[in-house]
C-alpha cells in the first residue's frame, strides 16, 4: 500500500502542476483581453472626437458662409447709404448697416470661439492617436508574447498529462477512482498527517485512525475533510 501512496503522491504533484498551468491558460488571454478593451475604449473616444470635429467644421463653414453673405449685404447697404436722396433713406440704410454689423460681430465672435474649440479638439485627437499607436504596438507585442507562452505552456501540460497516464496504470483502480473523486472538489486530494493533524483541514484525527495511517496497510481518508491521508516516518540520523 505504501507504493500506492507514493504513486498517488507523484500523481498529485503532476495534477497540481496541471491545475496551475490551467489557471495560467485561463488568465493569460484575460490580460490580453483587458489591453484590447482599453485599446477599444481609446479608439471609441477618438472616433467620437473625430465625429464632433467633423460637425464643428461643418458648422464653422456655415458660419463663415453666413458672415460672407452678411458682408455682401453690408456692402449693398453702404451703397444704399451713399446713394440716399433724403434723410429717411439715410436713416433706413444706416439701420440696415448697424443691424448687419451687429449680426456679423455676433457670428465672428462665435466663429473665433468655435475655431478655438476645433483647435483644442484637433490637439486632443492627435495626442490620443499617438497614445493609441503606442498602445497598439504594445498590444500586438503582448499578444504575440502571450501566444508563444500559451503554446509553451500547452506543450508542458501535454507532457504532464502523458506522464500522468503512465502513473495511473500503477495505481489500483479503486484507489485512483477515490483520488479523482476527491480531486474534483479539492485540488489537493491527498495530504500528510503531522503530529496527528491532517494538513488539509488542520484538524486532529482520531488516535485509532492515526495509528492505522502509521501502519500504512490501506488507503485512509481524513474523517473531517475526506482527503486521502498518509504518514511519513521521521528520518533518523545515523
Amino acid at each position: 500500500m505504501q507504493k500506492a501512496i507514493e504513486d498517488l503522491s507523484e500523481l498529485q504533484a503532476i495534477d497540481l502542476e496541471v491545475f496551475r498551468i490551467d489557471t495560467q491558460l485561463r488568465e493569460l488571454p484575460d490580460k490580453v483581453a483587458d489591453l484590447k478593451t482599453h485599446l477599444d475604449r481609446i479608439y471609441g473616444i477618438i472616433d467620437r472626437e473625430k465625429k464632433q470635429l467633423a460637425e464643428d467644421d461643418r458648422y464653422l463653414a456655415e458660419l463663415q458662409q453666413e458672415v460672407q453673405m452678411q458682408n455682401e449685404l453690408l456692402a449693398k447697404s453702404k451703397a444704399k447709404l451713399a446713394g440716399a436722396r433724403n434723410e429717411r433713406e439715410v436713416n433706413a440704410a444706416q439701420r440696415e448697416i448697424d443691424m448687419i454689423k451687429g449680426a456679423v460681430q455676433i457670428r465672428e465672435k462665435e466663429i473665433l470661439q468655435l475655431m478655438e474649440t476645433v483647435e483644442t479638439l484637433k490637439k486632443s485627437i492627435a495626442a490620443k492617436e499617438e497614445q493609441f499607436r503606442e498602445l497598439e504596438e504594445g498590444f500586438k507585442a503582448r499578444e504575440a508574447e502571450t501566444k508563444a507562452q500559451v503554446e509553451k505552456i500547452e506543450a508542458e501540460r501535454a507532457a504532464h498529462v502523458a506522464k500522468r497516464a503512465a502513473i495511473e496504470k500503477r495505481i489500483p483502480r479503486e484507489t485512483l477512482a477515490l483520488y479523482d473523486r476527491i480531486r474534483r472538489r479539492k485540488p489537493q486530494a491527498m495530504v500528510e498527517v503531522i503530529n496527528g493533524n491532517c494538513q488539509g483541514c488542520h484538524l486532529q484525527i482520531p488516535p485509532q485512525v492515526f495509528n492505522e495511517v502509521q501502519r500504512g496497510e490501506r488507503v485512509l481518508q481524513c474523517p473531517n475533510c475526506t482527503r486521502i491521508i498518509y504518514w511519513r516516518p521521521a528520518k533518523t540520523s545515523d
